[in-house]
């Protein structure tokens, strides 16, 4: 039978650039058109480290040919990958090796052991994502080890979804409970973003490291 659909509209897609159709209008018997739309990943997608996107089109029939009738796209993912930042260097500034007579100083106190991207003095260990490993029907709970973290703030494809922090600890994790129900089925981006905390004794900026993982919402 024709099918009437109704307004197409997609949150996901950069404005204007829905194409194919008809958009509203009838289908006509036996006929298929496809929807296509575009997204230029920004920083929002950067921070949550993917974009993900399925849609929903819901279409009438005719009276007394049933109920509404829907079609659900195929699930597109991509993944952002985060920037690794510039590893920070701990060498003073450069001697001339004409004028210099004496052997090398010895590193000043807070530089000695500092390495790599984060640049710790003996670093705190930034903890995993622990979740769900199959899909999903009710509500799960995903955590981070509670260990040298100050805070937690949780995201659902780039949306923020809660922080906790330290006195949110119980039993030695930092844990969140989600309900699947509030999204669409198909794959979504789970990430934290993990703050730790700092020694008294340090002079090290406190750690800020994302953690991500995939979770499936089951039909």
């Amino acid at each position: 039978v024709p099918v009437t659909l109704g307004s197409f509209t997609d949150p996901r897609c950069d404005a204007g650039s829905v194409s194919g159709g008809p958009i509203g209008g009838v289908l006509a018997v036996g006929a298929s058109r496809t929807y296509a739309c575009s997204h230029l990943l920004d920083e929002a997608d950067r921070s949550a480290g993917s974009y993900a996107n399925t849609v929903t089109l819901t279409g009438t029939r005719p009276v007394g040919e049933g109920s509404q009738a829907s079609s659900t796209s195929n699930t597109v993912i991509v993944n952002v990958p985060t920037p690794v930042p510039s590893s920070i260097s701990t060498t003073g500034s450069p001697q001339s090796a004409s004028t210099s007579t004496s052997p090398p100083s010895s590193p000043k106190s807070g530089t000695s052991g500092t390495s790599g991207v984060l640049g710790f003095k003996s670093g705190p260990v930034v903890p995993g994502l622990k979740g769900p490993h199959a899909c999903v029907r009710t509500t799960f709970s995903v955590r981070v080890k509670s260990a040298g973290v100050k805070s937690v703030t949780f995201y659902l494809d780039g949306h923020k979804l809660k922080t906790l922090t330290a006195r949110n600890a119980h039993k030695g994790w930092l844990t969140l409970a989600i309900n699947p129900a509030k999204v669409s089925v198909g794959a979504h981006r789970l990430s934290a973003m993990i703050k730790m905390a700092l020694a008294v004794s340090s002079t090290a900026k406190p750690a800020l490291a994302r953690r991500s993982l995939t979770i499936v919402r089951c039909h």
